[in-house]
């Protein structure tokens, strides 16, 4: 086995030579006509769990000791170039009806490649409800979504530095996806990217005047108070906590 390799997974010596001798029985046992038969009598006749899921990998659920540590220290340039793109936009919904413009653009092979890459990012699949009708989208597994809104220190932020700290980070659902995952689609996709279907749900067709917060931020999924409505004197209070962290 190559050194580089055991260097690169913090093997050690006797872990290079166990697993060499796994791989010497593995192939010496591939030989046998009669294993081959009885093992894939066995993998037909299994009982597979809920989770199995023959188009996605699941990684974050699948990956075994060993792929884990290989993912952190390879990394993958794909994977960056994506967190990086979705970071910029505060993005952490996608509609799944917009994958093959953002598959187009990081060349990837297909939707399972995209989905895999989401899944090693801490993604996974939901159904959310904007614009009118309920959408199968993929979303970070931290994103909170209740009553009709969606909770997002990164946006908050941008729009007061100190939003996080006083506590007001929700935002209603069709704002939010307007403001980072349309705005993405529109600014980044679009440019190098025209389908048919100009009537995409995620298509930015509405202006969103939020001046006055009343699309957000909120306290909390159910309250009315906005950010825009505390008095400067708190935010300014709020302002200097983060300056002091």
């Amino acid at each position: 086995m190559d050194g580089s390799f055991s260097a690169k997974v913090n093997l050690s010596v006797s872990d290079v030579f166990a697993f060499s001798k796994i791989a010497g029985k593995v192939n010496e046992l591939a030989q046998n006509a009669q294993f081959l038969r009885d093992l894939y009598e066995r993998l037909i006749t299994r009982q597979l769990p809920p989770t199995f899921d023959a188009k996605n990998m699941r990684f974050n659920v699948n990956a075994t000791p060993i792929m884990r540590e290989l993912q952190a220290t390879s990394g993958n340039e794909g994977e960056q170039v994506l967190k990086a793109l979705l970071d910029e936009y505060c993005v952490s919904l996608v509609p799944n009806e917009d994958f093959p413009e953002l598959i187009a653009h990081l060349k990837l092979r297909n939707a399972n490649s995209l989905r895999n890459m989401l899944a090693i990012l801490g993604w996974e699949a939901r159904r959310v409800r904007f614009g009118g009708r309920q959408h199968r989208v993929w979303c970070h597994r931290t994103l909170l979504i209740e009553n009709r809104r969606i909770s997002h220190a990164g946006l908050a932020n941008t729009i007061d530095p100190s939003a996080e700290t006083a506590g007001f980070t929700w935002f209603d659902v069709d704002y939010y996806v307007n403001q980072t995952w349309k705005t993405l689609r529109t600014e980044r996709l679009l440019r190098g990217y025209r389908t048919e279907d100009e009537g995409s749900a995620a298509m930015c067709e509405r202006t969103y005047d939020n001046t006055e917060g009343q699309y957000g931020p909120f306290q909390s999924s159910t309250s009315h108070l906005r950010l825009q409505a505390r008095s400067q004197d708190e935010l300014q209070q709020a302002k200097l906590l983060v300056l002091r962290v």
